[in-house]
């Protein structure tokens, strides 16, 4: 079966109007992405992004008119709003970022290779992971900082938090490194299904819990909290992130661009030591809890 994909681009004042009027429409499926240059990535918490241009893209059948639909958009908002519509053929999408994923070293001796693909090295430390929907195969530099971190770190015995935990590789990886258990905390329903499969994929299921932030306890400390998540919601999440850091612990802090940097690590420098670690454009802040 072939798809139509009808794309807008507009400013994000109008955006979510026309996601509406695209639902509204029958659209399968509707997304909205950033258009500009400033960098952000999806992460699955509860954060609306400043984003100034957006694409919404409508998904429909192939039989759909949707060049109806274009004038309902235009009647509906009272003017024209650039657009384009293409053809889409049918492929298994949630498979397709099987083709380009190839096993990675993402630090001495720890490597993050797909579900199905064999080991290079199969003595080393060997994290199979298939993201499904979620974010985080390993590949993104804020992932891979942190696995790097992970892969020197002395972890035995350890209680982790991986909190906007996405496809859960970060606490998969902390649990084969020696941790002794580990929350993956998210509130999207397919990060939480697809990190206890990936806990299932690699044997460390019965140490792994994902939960969403909710039921978390209000006393649950962890010598790791890991927060891969965006910079804005660190820092709306800082009280509460640093709570959960017994004395002595660390905590990880990223998807802050190097542009942010200062700014979060304000809210953690009174009770935590900072590091810093860098990748491209991200910074990883490592704090020790005093």
């Amino acid at each position: 079966m072939s798809y139509q994909r009808l794309r807008y681009r507009a400013e994000s004042a109008v955006a979510e109007r026309i996601s509406g009027l695209l639902e509204s429409c029958g659209a399968m499926a509707v997304t909205i992405e950033n258009a500009g240059e400033d960098a952000f990535y999806e992460a699955a918490l509860p954060q609306a992004p400043a984003w100034q241009n957006l694409f919404v893209t409508g998904l429909f059948t192939d039989s759909h008119a949707v060049a109806s639909v274009v004038d309902t958009v235009r009647q509906e908002l009272g003017r024209e709003i650039e657009h384009r519509i293409d053809g889409l053929e049918d492929r298994d999408w949630e498979r397709a970022w099987l083709v380009n994923f190839r096993p990675v070293e993402v630090g001495a001796g720890l490597w993050v290779c797909p579900g199905q693909e064999p080991p290079p090295d199969p003595l080393a430390t060997n994290i199979f992971i298939d993201p499904g929907l979620a974010f985080g195969s390993g590949t993104h530099e804020t992932t891979a900082l942190c696995l790097s971190w992970l892969a020197q770190a002395e972890l035995a015995g350890h209680r982790v938090c991986d909190y906007g935990c996405g496809s859960g590789i970060l606490a998969v990886a902390a649990l084969k490194l020696g941790a002794g258990f580990a929350w993956g905390v998210d509130v999207d329903p397919l990060a939480l299904t697809a990190s206890t499969a990936n806990a299932e994929r690699n044997g460390v299921a019965a140490r792994y819990r994902a939960c969403r932030p909710d039921q978390l306890g209000p006393d649950l400390q962890a010598n790791l909290v890991l927060a891969n998540i965006l910079a804005e919601v660190i820092v709306e999440l800082s009280d509460q992130l640093s709570a959960m850091v017994t004395p002595g612990g660390h905590l990880l802090l990223t998807g802050i661009l190097n542009a942010q940097q200062d700014r979060v690590a304000a809210r953690f420098s009174g009770s935590f030591e900072l590091q810093r670690r860098y990748k491209g454009d991200w910074c990883l802040l490592i704090g020790i809890k005093r």
